[in-house]
Formats: structure tokens, C-alpha cells, sequence
């Protein structure tokens, strides 16, 4: 399963003159943006909570639901994992090249060398993956890495409640928790 895995990965990031296949976003956009807005004014929350913005909680929230939302979608498994697997990779490379541009200093030429250990190798998609971190410094960190916290919540509370873990029960308390720093 893991070499399909990573043949579907590979397979991604190498299609027809480097362009990126990139599958539907099931669960984000206007309807979840107001799901999620609707459940948190059933909260109640205080005035202030309603100025303050937590972007690796909401966004790594809308990328963790978008990742699970793969395995509700489609009923081959392997290919939810599959893709919930090609969209965290390529998450997970704007984010290194996010760091790599913004806090190392890379060149567009950096950028490229270190594109091209992945078969990324058009010129075009480089350019457009350089100038989209610049123009917006640390935004694929917040979806990627408040992903990863959260998961990381998940497995440590999974761990201490080992049978007892239950999934819904997560997600609601997580959810009741909108103060949550990542």
C-alpha cells in the first residue's frame, strides 16, 4: 500500500509538464467557512473572541476535516489515503519552500534546486510556487502545521484513552475549544 501511495505522490507532482493535479477541496469553501462560523456562535463566546483570529487553529482545523473528509468521500480507502496523503505532501512542500524563501533567504534559483529533488522542474510552477510564499509570508504554515498539531493532539488522546477514544467525542471538544493556540 505504501509504494501506491507514494507511486500516486510521485505521480502528482510529475504530470504532464509539471503541472500539479490538485483533486476537488470536498470540505472547504463557503459552506464550511459557515459551519464553522454557525458552531462557534452557538458557543456564546465573549465580545473579544469575536476579534481575535488563531489561523493555525482554524486553517490546520479546515485542512485536518479536509484531509478526514477523503475517507467519507470515497469508498476505496486506499484511494482516500492516497489523496488525503498528495494533498498533505504538497502542503508540506509549499511549507518547507515558505521557510526555505522566507526565514533562510532562498533565491528563485534555491528554490528551483530544491524543487527539482521532487521532479518539479518547470520553470512556470516554480516561479508560481516562489512568488506565491513571498506574497503571502507563513500562510501554508498555518494550514500545514495546524494540521499537524492537531493530529498530533489526536494520537496523544487516542493514546491515553486507548478503547475509550472515540472520534466524535474529539472532534466536539476540540471544536467547544475555539481559544486553542497551537
Amino acid at each position: 500500500m505504501i509504494q501506491t501511495i507514494m507511486l500516486f505522490i510521485l505521480m502528482k507532482v510529475t504530470l504532464s509538464a509539471n503541472r500539479i493535479f490538485t483533486p476537488p477541496l470536498p470540505m472547504r469553501g463557503f459552506r464550511d467557512i459557515c459551519t464553522n462560523r454557525f458552531f462557534f456562535l452557538q458557543t456564546n463566546p465573549l465580545p473579544v473572541r469575536h476579534i481575535l483570529s488563531y489561523g493555525g487553529y482554524t486553517e490546520g482545523w479546515a485542512t485536518y476535516v479536509e484531509f478526514l473528509s477523503y475517507s467519507y468521500e470515497y469508498s476505496d480507502q486506499r484511494l482516500a489515503k492516497a489523496l488525503s496523503c498528495s494533498a498533505s505532501y504538497s502542503l508540506a512542500l509549499y511549507s518547507l519552500c515558505d521557510i526555505g524563501i522566507n526565514y533562510e533567504g532562498w533565491s528563485f534559483k534555491e528554490t528551483k534546486d530544491f524543487l527539482k529533488n521532487y521532479n518539479i522542474t518547470g520553470d512556470d510552477i516554480c516561479k508560481n510556487i516562489y512568488q506565491t510564499v513571498i506574497n503571502e509570508p507563513a500562510n501554508y504554515l498555518q494550514y500545514y502545521v495546524g494540521y499537524l498539531e492537531i493530529t498530533a493532539l489526536k494520537e496523544k488522546v487516542q493514546k491515553q484513552l486507548g478503547t475509550d477514544f472515540n472520534l466524535k467525542d474529539f472532534h466536539k471538544s476540540f471544536s467547544n475549544n475555539r481559544t486553542c493556540r497551537l
